[in-house]
């Protein structure tokens, strides 16, 4: 523990995962480099030959970067769905063997620099750019803030130093984008043309500086960026008291975006303490920059026809697919309203979420299966739509490389979900499950582009192919250590949605689940959404205990036993009839003289 009697997860040692079978020696060189990846991607300490990748923590996510490393190292491409099916290094590296090479070659280092200097832009970072001019420039939508609150001294200088090294060593970090005649291209902002990332403020002397500091932490996340002039990270140290300060680190989504930020994170804690210290930060260089990366992307699903072909699977997926989920609103939708977000808290006990990561097991299928087919059945029966689309964001690094790169690698997939039929469990699982697998290894289309192929109906009120999102963020990776600094972090929401709903969930280090659902508040009032997120965590309990059944998962309960008991109770009509309580008095006198 920490001298405050916290967790000190950096005097931790590190886990050791193993496998459930007995070791067995890999043999061939496939089965070499397959002990090897899984034992690097999901930490595992030694690797049977015969071990699930999955048993060893293994997620869709890791399958991909599985996939991406296969495709660097031995130049074979294989489909997602080949890890599930053969999901131990024996049976994995009979389809390397047999797998063909990959069309889509390695990244080219210096690729994606023009002649005149300009960078080639993502498309993700051409979509955010087109939304900020929808916008004005005067939106922080894209905003990603980070809030915390540091005790101890702070060494200011040695922060600046780490920021300035990672705008350095990060391009995306330093890219503004400019459009002269429409087009827009990045530009690289000099190191020299950067001033200080670091702006110090004083709040001591104010009444009450603990609240002016999260004040002005929420004011200064608020802020947009300018994309045509500004650096993408923008850093504020707040001095509370001596001994106490709050940091806010504001990134752009277009320069960073989810699995960047333990990468960012890393880095920065790694130069502070070495400038701390006095020594020089070690990094390894980077093999290549994002864009490089974002020439390679668009190469290859250009020129190989690989962008053709995904998104003629998208306009047959999301073919008549409802424009709209319809849920059941507290106020009218309106096009022009502000889109205020709320927050409600949704929590999983450990063993509730034991049990469901048994449950995907036993079923062959992951846990983000079988958490989104819950959330897809709640909102199947909350707006009484049989087809239920959900987007969700996929890490997007289809690259080997890019692991170590900050940028914009995310996409957004449309999951389209369906429960017609009074489908079982298992059936739902298993539709999800194929779903889920579907869009994964067509997970390149850019979203924009999907939308314009599927071409959705549109409407200012609403967006478009979905308004519902799930995120299951599985292993957030490192976060921000800096030396002799006790760091707490301060919950910073933006003050807008995108969606009409969105939830989040991941793991946490005592095994449960947690997250949030975000609404929109001007949509749905703070108890409907209590009431949902009740109701979801209900699902998923009843989903664990009654799993054996053949009941159909639609009539499972939306109340926990104890609501349920109450309601019963309520509804109870076996008790004596007292006239007398339900006639006016006179009547019941005049009825209970009567004879028969």
């Amino acid at each position: 523990l920490t001298s405050s009697g916290k967790l000190d997860r950096r005097a931790l040692p590190s886990p050791e995962i193993s496998g459930d079978s007995a070791y067995v020696p890999p043999e061939t060189a496939s089965e070499i480099l397959l002990c090897r990846l899984f034992a690097e991607l999901t930490g595992a300490k030694e690797v049977s030959v015969d071990d699930n990748f999955f048993s060893l923590g293994g997620h869709s996510l890791l399958a991909m970067r599985l996939i991406s490393r296969l495709r660097d190292t031995r130049g074979v491409s294989l489909p997602l769905r080949s890890v599930f099916e053969t999901s131990t290094p024996r049976a994995l590296a009979l389809a390397v063997e047999a797998a063909e090479h990959d069309q889509a070659g390695a990244v080219v280092p210096g690729s994606g620099q023009h002649a005149d200097g300009a960078l080639v832009l993502s498309y993700g970072q051409e979509r955010l750019w087109m939304l900020d001019q929808l916008e004005g420039g005067h939106s922080a939508q894209y905003n990603m803030p980070l809030a915390l609150w540091l005790e101890g001294v702070v060494a200011a200088d040695a922060l600046e130093l780490s920021l300035r090294a990672l705008l350095e060593r990060h391009a995306p970090l330093r890219t503004v984008i400019e459009a002269p005649e429409g087009v827009p291209a990045g530009q690289l902002l000099a190191m020299t043309a950067i001033g200080p990332i670091l702006a110090c403020l004083d709040v001591s002397g104010s009444p009450d500086p603990q609240a002016e500091a999260a004040a002005l932490m929420s004011e200064l996340a608020a802020q947009p960026f300018n994309l045509a002039q500004e650096a993408g990270l923008k850093a504020r140290l707040i001095r509370v008291s001596a001994r106490r300060h709050a940091l806010l680190l504001l990134v752009h989504h277009g320069a960073c975006d989810g699995s960047s930020m333990p990468v960012l994170l890393s880095e920065l804690s790694e130069g502070y303490n070495a400038a701390v210290k006095g020594h020089p930060s070690a990094v390894v260089p980077l093999a290549y920059q994002y864009a490089d990366y974002a020439a390679w992307q668009r190469s290859w699903l250009q020129q190989s026809g690989e962008l053709e072909r995904q998104l003629q699977y998208w306009k047959h997926e999301l073919n008549e697919a409802p424009p709209l989920l319809s849920l059941p609103l507290d106020q009218v939708r309106t096009a022009d309203r502000s889109r205020r977000a709320g927050h409600v808290e949704v929590s999983l006990s450990a063993a509730t979420a034991a049990a469901l990561q048994t449950l995907s097991r036993r079923h062959n299928v992951t846990l983000f299966s079988v958490l989104l087919a819950g959330f897809a059945s709640l909102l199947s029966r909350l707006a009484r739509q049989e087809t239920v689309v959900i987007g969700t964001p996929v890490e997007g690094r289809l690259a080997a490389g890019s692991e170590d790169l900050v940028g914009f690698f995310v996409n957004t997939l449309a999951l389209r979900v369906e429960l017609g039929g009074e489908p079982t469990l298992t059936e739902v699982l298993s539709r999800t499950h194929a779903t889920v697998l579907a869009a994964l290894e067509h997970q390149a289309a850019p979203f924009e582009q999907v939308v314009e192929a599927v071409n959705p109906e549109r409407s200012l009120a609403h967006a478009p192919m979905f308004q519902v999102m799930f995120n299951w963020q599985a292993g957030q990776g490192a976060g921000l250590a800096l030396k002799s600094l006790s760091l707490t972090p301060h919950s910073l929401g933006l003050a807008q949605t995108k969606f009409d709903l969105a939830l989040s969930l991941g793991p946490t280090p005592g095994g449960h689940i947690h997250g949030s659902i975000e609404y929109d508040a001007d949509l749905f009032s703070p108890q409907t959404a209590q009431r949902w997120a009740g109701m979801l965590k209900s699902l998923y309990e009843q989903m664990v205990q009654r799993q054996e059944t053949q009941q159909p998962l639609g009539l499972l309960e939306l109340t926990s036993e104890v609501e349920s008991q109450k309601r019963v109770a309520f509804n109870a009509t076996d008790h004596a009839l007292d006239s007398a309580l339900l006639l006016p008095d006179l009547f019941a006198a005049q009825v209970m003289k009567t004879p028969d």
